[in-house]
């Protein structure tokens, strides 16, 4: 399962926020913590797990498509 990281320093740099991602992070905040954004990052985190889990459904489903679709096929060879 996956689970989001949202890593919280008081370093704001460039290079610290691009490593923050390179280790794994789906974001990075600076401190102080601003809630209005901290509410933001947590609310793209969760449409980004809704997205994931729909594509994955949507994978399922076009295999089972296809294979349907080749045994179709199939009989008519």
């Amino acid at each position: 399962a996956h689970v989001p990281v949202i890593m919280l320093s008081s370093k704001d740099g460039l290079f610290d926020k691009a490593r923050g991602r390179m280790v794994g992070s789906e974001d990075y905040l600076t401190k102080p913590i601003n809630l209005e954004e901290l509410l933001m990052v947590i609310e793209r985190s969760l449409e980004r797990r809704r997205l994931r889990a729909e594509a994955g459904r949507l994978r399922q489903q076009l295999e089972w498509l296809t294979n349907e679709f080749e045994a179709f096929r199939k009989q008519f060879q």
